[in-house]
């Protein structure tokens, strides 16, 4: 995998390898405890570990992932959404997103992405 070089000087380089490191992953995994919470409200299912909620935002968020990344493929989509079942399902038990945030980021390939592109 060839990564694309942003060409920053010191320190930006630093700052935004960080940056990325970070908030990519935290926020998506924000955004998506944000939908499980809200749509479990709905459903009544705030209880409840695998919920309403947690199961409609997986299915959901790995179909986005054939949607709007084709050239990562049904594959892709299959394991993003086994991750995220799984950091999910942890945030409910745990009722706190700070794990999985974490996790989130270092599975993500964009954050890997953006890191090394920012420090090459």
């Amino acid at each position: 995998m060839e990564f694309e070089k942003f060409s920053l000087r010191f320190p930006y380089n630093i700052w935004y390898a960080i940056l990325s490191a970070l908030a990519y992953g935290p926020l998506e995994a924000f955004f998506i405890t944000w939908l499980i919470v809200n749509t479990d409200y709905r459903f009544n299912g705030l209880s409840k570990t695998i919920s309403p909620g947690l199961l409609v935002t997986v299915l959901v968020f790995g179909l986005s992932h054939i949607v709007l990344s084709p050239q990562g493929g049904i594959m892709n989509a299959i394991r993003v959404s086994i991750y995220f079942l799984i950091l999910s399902s942890i945030f409910k038990y745990t009722k706190n997103s700070v794990g999985p945030m974490i996790a989130w980021t270092l599975i993500n390939g964009q954050v890997l992405y953006l890191t090394i592109g920012c420090l090459t």
